[in-house]
């Protein structure tokens, strides 16, 4: 029966449709498209701060254009959580970028620790399409580390007026440069 009511369908002819006719008075619909892209040609989607010393920061331009043909309203720009990645001191997000605009914004990694930091960066807009852009954040945060080998010295009992020596080896396993400023030692016994 379904297959017999298919075939009797397929058999009649449609009514044709009345399209609509173009109003030529009407203004065509604008619209703000936006693009991302770091400064980098051979990264374009990806903002490698690279090595950083803690305690130093690099900075890198990401590259924002209104590629559509209506002004373009950035919102936010929202970093990755508790991560070093922000704005390079002075730096802002624009409110708006007109069509056929584009701004380059200095971001900054700020390693405050020995890590490898990898993220998603966010930019919010008025584009309809996309209102939300996304680009690769990373960083390595290069940090000095001190090892003490032994870790404890045990001089054992030494007779009043008499001395005990021991020896010491510091290894330095950080990835940065590390500066020995004063060496110390404190006494548990009291």
């Amino acid at each position: 029966m379904r297959l017999l009511l298919a075939l009797l369908l397929a058999a009649c002819p449609m009514p044709e449709q009345e399209l609509p006719e173009e109003d030529p008075t009407a203004t065509p619909e604008l619209a703000a498209h936006v693009e991302l892209a770091s400064e980098d040609p051979q990264e374009p989607v990806l903002l490698d701060f690279g090595d950083v010393i803690v305690g130093e920061s690099a900075e890198r331009g990401l590259v924002i254009r209104n590629v559509g043909d209506a002004t373009l309203l950035l919102q936010e720009l929202v970093f990755p959580p508790a991560m070093a990645f922000g704005f390079a001191p002075g730096e802002s997000l624009p409110a708006a970028l007109e069509p056929g605009a584009e701004v380059s914004v200095d971001l900054a990694y700020s390693p405050l620790r020995d890590e490898h930091a990898s993220g998603t960066l966010a930019l919010r807009s008025s584009d309809h399409d996309r209102p939300q852009l996304l680009m690769a954040m990373v960083g390595e945060g290069l940090g000095p580390a001190l090892r003490l080998d032994p870790e404890e010295i045990d001089f054992g009992s030494v007779p009043a007026g008499c001395t005990a020596t021991a020896s010491v080896v510091l290894t330095s396993e950080g990835r940065a440069p590390l500066t020995l400023g004063e060496i110390g030692y404190e006494d548990l016994l009291g």
